[in-house]
């Protein structure tokens, strides 16, 4: 549905994606629509994801339950083109049903390598995965006892995979959480894997214009959400920079934007007309367009992963849209791949490199 051109007509499938923006390749008609994450319950065969989803579905949860073996029992599956055409179907499925409101769980063992290769991942703000994991001997209980199987190359293969998911955290680009069901009842396995999806929900949010008042509030943000990235082997800031004078400098401009949830906030951002001096390294693309700079977004450690940074990126720039700007610049720390792939899906285009005291900073841009 949403991948259709309403000016033209175009059906095709390669429309061109920038942010929550669908673009016509044919005619540059541009049209938005709804972003949610795809959620995917995996694990072993045997370890109880259908029986866990079952539960979760007679309790007519807030989001749809669906098993990807559906593809596999109408489509082809014996090559991997096969296997990445069911894949392609699922998040298809998925993008189309998001315009209601609701994310999907698929349940699904296998193609996690997979999730983020098709071209649909480009409809999704997120790939959220969950492995159910037990003890070795109690996933050989339920194989035999719960599903009556009986060839032991289908267990042992089944408790090798159910390893990798307890000492692994990832299968190339999807990363998965794990969650241990051994001893609980599908109605405990069930109130774990909602909790888990209640988390990943992306939450409603406020934005406007920060004030003075909030400057302790996004220090206290910042100092979580610098730690965050240490944990993961980025020094990108520090004591040194940014400083609550530099917000405050932002405040004082009216260029500075936090986003609210609840009594908390949960993003800060700065956009103006200013950039440094090594911004004259970038080869921009439209340098004739009057255009916006984005400086210091930072999303508090215990709202990210929740389309919270994607959230405000669409709000400045239709913020900055509306005050004339046609392109949007930017500068991303090149050890980031996090906030690189955030500006990536949202369009932004490299057009140089700038250095300062932290290392290389990539120079990005957007029409707008």
């Amino acid at each position: 549905m949403i991948g259709i051109c309403t000016k033209c007509g175009n059906h095709a499938w390669d429309k061109t994606v920038e942010g929550d923006t669908v673009i016509c390749p044919r005619c540059g008609n541009r049209w938005g629509f709804r972003k949610l994450p795809l959620l995917i319950l995996t694990g072993c065969s045997g370890v109880g994801k259908t029986t866990t989803a079952a539960e979760m579905i007679r309790r007519n949860v807030d989001f749809a339950v669906l098993d990807a073996d559906m593809f596999y029992n109408i489509m082809p599956h014996e090559t991997e083109k096969d296997y990445y055409r069911q894949v392609e179907q699922m998040e298809s499925l998925s993008r189309n049903m998001a315009q209601t409101g609701k994310p999907v769980l698929w349940t699904m063992a296998g193609n996690l390598d997979k999730l983020h290769k098709a071209y649909n991942s480009r409809f999704l703000s997120a790939i959220h995965c969950l492995a159910l994991v037990c003890g070795e001997e109690e996933l050989r209980r339920r194989m035999r006892e719960g599903r009556g199987i009986t060839d032991e190359t289908w267990i042992q293969s089944s408790v090798e995979y159910n390893e990798y998911f307890q000492s692994h955290s990832r299968i190339e680009e999807t990363s998965f959480e794990t969650c241990d069901i051994s001893g609980k009842t599908p109605a405990e396995a069930a109130d774990a894997v909602i909790a888990w999806v209640a988390a990943k929900r992306e939450p409603d949010i406020v934005f406007r214009k920060g004030t003075r008042e909030d400057t302790a509030a996004i220090m206290a943000l910042v100092k979580t959400a610098v730690a965050h990235m240490e944990a993961q082997g980025i020094f990108q800031w520090d004591d040194l920079y940014p400083t609550a004078e530099d917000f405050e400098a932002d405040i004082d401009e009216g260029a500075l934007y936090v986003g609210v949830t609840g009594n908390q906030i949960a993003v800060a951002a700065t956009w103006n007309r200013s950039c440094d001096d090594e911004y004259g390294n970038g080869a921009w693309r439209f340098p004739q367009k009057p255009f916006a700079v984005v400086h210091r977004l930072c999303v508090h450690a215990a709202f990210q992963n929740k389309g919270i940074a994607r959230k405000m990126m669409a709000y400045i720039e239709a913020v900055a849209k509306t005050q004339g700007m046609e392109a949007v610049r930017l500068d991303v720390y090149r050890e980031n791949p996090h906030a690189r792939r955030l500006y990536e899906k949202r369009g932004y285009v490299q057009t140089g490199e700038a250095h300062w005291r932290k290392g290389t900073f990539l120079l990005m841009e957007k029409y707008l």
